[in-house]
């Protein structure tokens, strides 16, 4: 069933659903108390907020447990964050080597933009956990990303550049045309990771360390 965008839903139909559990977080809150009238049974959905300021960490471990006793899966739950902690202390003993060069992840928006991870972000967490330095230290918003110019990154001469997918479709194309971007020190073995949702929850931290943890021992995707 198409109950349309993130942003956008059919709150016709949305309306006529039987609802019995519609966790929701502070973020979209607002969209249910202006729409009462189709969405009188979301007003006491429960809330669960997998970003928010403060310890991202702890923030991911309480949100899971707070869905998983919403589903009845309390078990699966507990499983889910065992298996996240373990994963991770694995790939930081198995990245004790990687350790002498700080990364830089990013995402491109376009040829002269792009997006930075920080410390309240996924992808920067991760690092933190697996024993890795991340390059960008500056302030954040609260998705633990800013945006730069690509002129920014000439201030990070010492890092490894990686590059999380998707992103436009030129980008290839314009970074070879670009002097800028051929001149940088981090632009001559950038490593290229799969696409990642860098805004999820702990199965996003996981395929996160692993696609890095490949990328940096085997090396990453191509352009």
């Amino acid at each position: 069933m198409d109950l349309g965008s993130r942003l956008q839903p059919n709150k016709e139909l949305l309306a006529t659903l039987s609802i019995q559990l519609f966790p929701n977080g502070d973020m979209f809150m607002p969209a249910v108390e202006a729409n009462r009238h189709y969405l009188t049974a979301l007003q006491q959905a429960p809330r669960i907020n997998f970003y928010q300021f403060g310890d991202f960490w702890n923030n991911q471990i309480k949100a899971t447990r707070q869905l998983a006793q919403s589903l009845d899966h309390i078990v699966q739950g507990e499983q889910l964050i065992q298996q996240t902690e373990q994963l991770l202390n694995t790939v930081k003993q198995q990245l004790t080597k990687q350790k002498h060069r700080p990364l830089l992840v990013v995402q491109f928006i376009d040829g002269r933009h792009l997006r930075v991870y920080g410390k309240q972000s996924l992808p920067g967490v991760v690092l933190e956990k697996i024993g890795l330095t991340n390059a960008w230290q500056q302030p954040v918003n609260l998705w633990g990303f800013t945006q730069i110019g690509i002129d920014q990154l000439a201030q990070f001469a010492d890092a490894r550049l990686i590059v999380i997918k998707p992103y436009p479709q030129q980008i290839p194309l314009e970074l070879a045309n670009n002097t800028l971007w051929k001149s940088l020190r981090l632009a001559k073995d950038p490593l290229i990771l799969p696409a990642i949702w860098t805004f999820g929850a702990l199965p996003s931290m996981q395929r996160f360390s692993v696609a890095l943890r490949d990328a940096l021992l085997d090396g990453g995707l191509v352009w």
